[in-house]
């Protein structure tokens, strides 16, 4: 794919769709990436105006590429020597002061996170549909944990967490019994994109809970 990318006034990007790729490819800065993350978020907006489809699948592909890519670094960021080789590992903390330098919140990046997740197969093949998806809904596809392997064998948690992971979920369900969540969703002020990252996490956590869960006869 070498569409030829128009380029409005503000947001500068390579001439073509491969260019663009090749260089978040080689993309090492978070604080780069987001820059890439930000015109293309802008280029889309650009074609929405204006109506362009054409260019809007290609800003959108370029846009979630960026934000596979700060996934990639923010996940490698925690494994990074501090001080060359040799060095303590980056701690969380170090990492979160990193991502504010850049200008990247820890929602938006545990949310590329989820996008870097996807199989790099699964990734290029829904980039190449007609329709590329947003990046919000790549991002629901990476809360989809892939089972366990065979062989795993985790260890028992203690008996607290236990105790405290079934208390939480009995007072979860019971909130939900008796509230609406389209009247929760829909109120003002809001934090969509916090309470979207807080979704995640707890979809992906049950999804692996309850595939590890025993079976009635065996409970």
């Amino acid at each position: 794919m070498t569409e030829n990318l128009p380029a409005p006034a503000g947001p500068r990007l390579p001439a073509t769709y491969e260019a663009a790729k090749q260089a978040l490819a080689e993309c090492t800065r978070v604080d780069e990436c987001k820059d890439w993350a930000d015109k293309a978020a802008a280029l889309a907006s650009y074609a929405r105006q204006r109506d362009d489809h054409t260019l809007l699948n290609l800003a959108q592909r370029i846009q979630a590429r960026a934000m596979r890519r700060i996934g990639e670094l923010s996940s490698e960021l925690e494994l990074a020597p501090r001080g060359g080789a040799g060095g303590s590992k980056l701690s969380s903390g170090g990492k979160i002061e990193t991502l504010k330098a850049a200008g990247i919140s820890t929602t938006t990046a545990h949310r590329a996170e989820r996008v870097a997740s996807i199989p790099e197969e699964e990734f290029e093949g829904a980039l190449s549909s007609h329709t590329p998806p947003t990046v919000t809904a790549l991002a629901e596809r990476g809360t989809v944990h892939r089972p366990l392997e065979p062989h795993a064998s985790p260890v028992p948690a203690d008996p607290a967490q236990v105790a405290k992971a079934t208390a939480l979920l009995r007072e979860f369900a019971a909130f939900c019994e008796i509230h609406d969540p389209v009247r929760i969703a829909c109120s003002p002020r809001i934090d969509a994109e916090l309470l979207r990252a807080y979704v995640s996490t707890i979809d992906g956590w049950l999804d692996r809970f309850v595939m590890r869960l025993p079976d009635e006869e065996a409970a």
